[in-house]
């Protein structure tokens, strides 16, 4: 459809329920086109990893600047005081079992894991 057919429809014409529908239909084939190419450019990058004999998750891990196929893990720093599976290795974005121990008076130190 060229530019000129585009500006040809009349959207005034549409009813709101109609304009929804499609602009969903619009945004499902949008995101349908960019899952085809990226399966595309998938599929492209694994070929050519091949022919150098490499698997694509080692090339990528390279490219981002890390030597191992996964990132290490950091180990746990504290212990939930009622459930020793819950743990929290002291980085990011503090839980909200920590926050709700320190409101009400307990110490960070008193969770804290001894190594």
């Amino acid at each position: 459809m060229t530019s000129k057919q585009l500006e040809a429809i009349n959207l005034e014409a549409f009813t709101d329920q109609e304009l929804d529908t499609l602009e969903k239909r619009v945004a499902k084939e949008r995101k349908r086109r960019d899952r085809s190419r990226i399966e595309e450019a998938e599929r492209e990058i694994r070929l050519v990893a091949a022919k150098y004999g490499i698997k694509l998750e080692e090339a990528l891990s390279d490219l981002n600047g890390r030597t191992g196929p996964s990132r290490r893990r950091v180990p746990p720093k504290y212990r939930h005081p009622h459930d020793p599976d819950t743990t929290w290795s002291g980085r990011g974005r503090t839980p909200r079992w920590i926050q709700e121990w320190e409101q009400q008076g307990g110490s960070r130190e008193e969770l804290r894991i001894a190594h």
